[in-house]
């Protein structure tokens, strides 16, 4: 039986790499706890453990973490003060321990204190600003849908090496490879 190789391009990889993770995981639009206590987001985005997802994720959020890169260049201080303290917050809840095999409820409950610090930052803070400004931000911590070509996609696509490398560790892990198992595959 003979083989037969597809060259893929690097859109068709990407969606087929995405929807194979959409399938497995799920697209899960608010944050929660995964089996392993980590909180999650989207197609299993781990927005504890990988600084590059987190704040990739708070900044299509409208989160004004990076100081290097602002989103509201004209806060005064006390409101660039309440920024910071929200985020401390959202960030305090996102690297805090979490049991592993959450119950559904606490599941919930985290994603709702998430989405509660969202509330909050708005009706005190981000009300304030002009319509321009109000327009980069959200009241809740969450992507606003959940479809293909959607807000993960980008997200999936600018951290699509750490996806690679931790799918590499995991066929070489479960097949007990000696050595890392690298999956060939043709991109343009």
């Amino acid at each position: 039986m003979a083989l037969n190789y597809t060259q893929l391009t690097t859109d068709v990889y990407n969606s087929d790499l995405f929807n194979l993770l959409k399938n497995v995981e799920g697209a899960i639009t608010n944050a929660y706890l995964d089996t392993q206590g980590l909180p999650t987001i989207g197609i299993g985005f781990n927005i504890k453990g990988n600084p590059d997802i987190r704040n990739d994720v708070l900044t299509l959020f409208g989160l004004d973490w990076n100081a290097s890169i602002r989103l509201f260049p004209n806060l005064t201080p006390a409101q660039r003060a309440a920024e910071n303290f929200y985020i401390a917050q959202i960030n305090k809840l996102l690297t805090t321990a979490h049991p592993a095999n959450p119950t559904k409820t606490q599941s919930q409950a985290f994603g709702d204190a998430l989405n509660l610090i969202m509330i909050d930052r708005w009706n005190n803070l981000i009300s304030q600003l002009s319509p321009a400004d109000q327009a980069k931000t959200r009241p809740q911590f969450s992507f606003v849908d959940n479809t293909d070509m959607g807000e993960m996609r980008p997200i999936f696509v600018a951290n699509l090496p750490t996806y690679e490398k931790k799918a590499i560790k995991g066929v070489s892990f479960e097949f007990n490879f000696p050595k890392p198992c690298h999956v060939a595959h043709a991109l343009n």
